[in-house]
């Protein structure tokens, strides 16, 4: 994996989660719970893309 195509990676996280954010709050009908929930999703796919590319670099 090369830096660009992690940037890419972390790009279209932050694309999907906000449509994801859009379908929460519509959903809950509450903006600060959607946030919460938002953000909790965010890092935890961040943890895991840094996580794998972390393997990556280890394998190589």
């Amino acid at each position: 994996m090369t830096f660009a195509s992690d940037m890419l990676k972390v790009f279209f996280l932050c694309l999907k989660t906000y449509t994801y954010f859009e379908k929460v709050k519509m959903a809950i009908n509450d903006v600060n719970e959607s946030r919460k929930y938002t953000r909790y999703c965010i890092t935890k796919g961040c943890a895991i893309l840094l996580y794998t590319s972390k393997l990556h670099s280890y394998k190589n």
